[in-house]
C-alpha cells in the first residue's frame, strides 16, 4: 500500500488547525510510522513484527494502555456446551499465555 507523502498529511492539518493525523486503520498507522510520518499507538500484534525487525521502536510516553480481554458469553446458570468449551480451549491454546504477539523472541 502506498502512503501519502507528508505534504498531503500536513494539508489536512493546516486546513483544520490540527497538529496530528488520525487513522483508524492500525496497519495504516503502522506504515505511516515506519515511513517517518510520526508516532502511533498500536496494538502489539500489529507493531510487534516491525519492532522485532527494527523498523519501529517502542517509546515510553509515560502512559500504558489498559489491558483488553476476550469474553465468551453463555446463558447464566448453565454449564457451557461442549462446543463452547472446545472453542474456548482452542482460542486459549492458539493465543498462548502470554499471547504470541507479546512473547519475547
Amino acid at each position: 500500500m502506498a502512503l501519502p507523502d507528508a505534504r498531503w498529511c500536513d494539508r489536512r492539518a493546516r486546513e483544520t488547525g490540527a497538529r496530528h493525523q488520525q487513522w483508524r486503520h492500525a496497519p495504516r498507522r503502522r506504515d505511516a510510522a515506519i515511513a517517518g510520518l510520526g508516532i502511533a499507538l498500536l496494538p502489539a500484534f500489529i507493531a510487534g513484527p516491525a519492532i522485532r525487525e527494527g523498523r519501529l521502536a517502542e517509546i515510553d510516553v509515560g502512559h500504558r494502555p489498559e489491558a483488553e480481554f476476550i469474553y465468551m458469553a453463555h446463558p447464566e446458570g448453565r454449564n457451557p456446551s461442549a462446543k463452547l468449551r472446545a472453542i474456548a480451549d482452542h482460542l486459549k491454546k492458539s493465543f498462548g499465555d502470554p499471547p504470541y504477539w507479546d512473547a519475547v523472541g
